[in-house]
């Protein structure tokens, strides 16, 4: 029962922050940034899909919301309970895990 709530409060928190990205104005400026910021072999995949596809994208979503200073850490610690939190924080590098 303890994970079922530790891994249900973290998904609804993490849906929560992604949500935030509706209330954000997408620019042109901002898709140009993201396709810069994306290793050179990874760009034409996203370029070739363009703003209106790419706002779909997870990467992107996160680019545009850290680029807009709604940072994930600090929307968890202020929406979590803290010892989800810090149960979060403690696995947030295993390795190959890339949730931050």
């Amino acid at each position: 029962m303890k994970n079922y709530n530790y891994f249900n409060k973290t998904s609804e928190a993490i849906g929560d922050y992604y949500k935030q990205f509706d209330k954000i104005e997408v620019t042109k400026e901002t898709y140009e940034l993201w396709l810069e910021s994306l290793e050179i072999s990874g760009r034409d995949e996203p370029k070739d899909l363009g703003l209106k596809l790419a706002s779909k994208n997870l990467n992107f979503i996160r680019f545009t919301l850290e680029l807009n200073d709604h940072g994930l850490m600090d929307f968890l610690q202020d929406n979590l309970p803290k010892y989800i939190f810090k149960r979060w924080k403690n696995i947030e590098y295993v390795e190959g895990l890339d949730v931050v």
